[in-house]
């Protein structure tokens, strides 16, 4: 099943026209795809695992601005960089993960703070 995931993130990257790097990592997201402005992969967990990780994540890195969960998306402030947050139910067992960080008025991609709250949010410890 997992390779079924990789293969169907793969080919949406592809198909949507980003240049993507596939990376082999250990844990729950073993792949995970850096585009030119953000990283994205799958996670096997709830959505509502998710979110809940992210939004602790962001709340802890910086300062939360926008939070919508109809839409799956949160927004984040960290000094002068702007962290978006986004995920969408991949099967009923998974969810797709999409960090990006931007800095100065949103021009330049910010990956190696993206990459690190990618990977804070995905193996971060359940709470409680």
């Amino acid at each position: 099943m997992s390779s079924g995931l990789c293969v169907w993130l793969i080919l949406s990257m592809l198909y949507t026209g980003c240049t993507v790097l596939v990376i082999g990592a250990a844990g729950s997201a073993g792949v995970y795809a850096v585009t030119a402005d953000g990283i994205e992969g799958v996670a096997d967990e709830s959505y509502k695992e998710v979110w809940e990780n992210a939004e602790q994540v962001l709340k802890r890195e910086g300062t939360l601005e926008e939070i919508d969960k109809a839409k799956g998306k949160m927004v984040a402030k960290q000094g002068h960089i702007t962290i978006k947050f986004k995920a969408e139910q991949a099967t009923p067992k998974s969810v797709m993960v999409r960090v990006q960080a931007r800095r100065v008025w949103g021009l330049f991609p910010n990956l190696t703070l993206a990459k690190r709250i990618y990977h804070m949010i995905i193996h971060v410890s359940p709470c409680c």
